[in-house]
């Protein structure tokens, strides 16, 4: 049996008013509490949820007392420098990587991820710049993921964009494109509905919808909720050796940030996105249910986007076989080229 959470119990919804969302640390026990959980049987699932509730809860709740636990730890520059950093305005760190030149695609990876999902050399032994030339692939740790800053209380999609724009603006792009493979398009559509005048294209990847939109039907809404979030565990993050792994070097906070953002109101509606057919949701055929879902619905609630499908899973990098596949990146990164020299004719 799968181990879930159910977001209706452990989610507090805004109602007139705004909710903020991040304390800066989860309970000093969780990691106890979850190595408990993995070793007990037949209750696991139940003791599961019954943590990740606590941890969510504590998250979202001490953030609308307006309390904080810890300050905000520094990022700090690569021993071989393979990777950039920018501080931004609060003096949080977002750490990111740079490949190519052409069409500048700002790339945000999903959740329990980091900016690596977009690094091919990483995966696949081949460089973007090989693979996809003429496009400059820009890949985010995003805040509480890899070197980036764990994201401050209160933290959202707004402040996501505000970020971004900080990188835009240092990086001196005006107008670029964004993409986002799964927790990570949210943030790309977030882009796309605030920032109508920089962002001239969006690729949405087998990404998730707003679960508790007021038009999202009971199914879609159900199946975000019902979702499998063991990854804490899985990942092996607290006593595991993937502990080491590069997503998890800021601690477990970024992943708890894109699973309750999701499951709560969004500060932007989708359905105002302007982009047109300049947005294009993708989906595998064999998808996870909650992300098939969730692309019918991005496509039936944003104007004149655009929906297809991708022989493969939920991950872009191996077809329905299992093999090593870089189309599906490329079929992506064609369409926001295509796009990006259309707008400038």
């Amino acid at each position: 049996m799968g181990m879930r959470v159910a977001a209706r119990g452990v989610l507090m919804r805004s109602s007139g008013f705004s909710l903020k969302l991040l304390q800066l640390s989860a309970p000093r026990d969780l990691p106890q509490r979850l190595q408990f959980a993995r070793s007990s049987g037949s209750s696991k699932s139940r003791l599961l949820n019954a943590t990740l509730a606590s941890a969510f809860a504590g998250v979202a709740g001490a953030t609308l007392a307006g309390n904080s636990t810890r300050e905000a730890t520094q990022c700090e520059s690569g021993s071989a420098q393979d990777y950039y950093t920018v501080t931004l305005r609060d003096g949080r760190c977002l750490s990111y990587n740079i490949h190519g030149t052409g069409v500048p695609v700002f790339a945000f990876h999903g959740m329990e991820s980091s900016r690596e999902t977009w690094d091919t050399m990483v995966w696949g032994k081949r460089p973007l710049t090989e693979l996809y030339p003429g496009m400059q692939i820009i890949a985010l740790d995003r805040p509480g993921y890899g070197d980036s800053t764990t994201p401050p209380r209160g933290y959202g999609y707004k402040e996501f964009v505000d970020d971004l724009v900080e990188l835009a603006d240092k990086l001196h792009l005006q107008r670029f494109c964004v993409a986002g493979h799964s927790s990570g398009g949210p943030y790309a559509l977030a882009a796309a509905a605030l920032l109508p005048d920089r962002v001239v294209a969006c690729a949405a990847v087998s990404a998730d919808a707003p679960y508790a939109h007021s038009k999202a039907d009971p199914e879609l809404t159900r199946s975000g909720n019902e979702m499998q979030c063991d990854a804490l565990i899985r990942s092996g993050y607290f006593g595991g050796v993937a502990s080491n792994a590069h997503p998890w070097k800021q601690g477990p906070m970024g992943f708890v940030c894109d699973y309750v953002l999701e499951r709560i109101e969004w500060p932007f509606a989708v359905e105002d996105i302007g982009l047109g057919s300049r947005l294009t949701i993708w989906v595998g055929s064999d998808d996870v249910d909650c992300i098939i879902k969730s692309g019918k619905f991005l496509r039936d609630m944003i104007p004149e986007s655009k929906l297809r499908e991708q022989p493969r899973r939920h991950g872009f990098k191996k077809n329905l076989n299992n093999e090593l596949e870089f189309k599906f990146l490329g079929e992506v990164f064609q369409e926001l080229e295509t796009q990006w020299k259309k707008s400038a004719q």
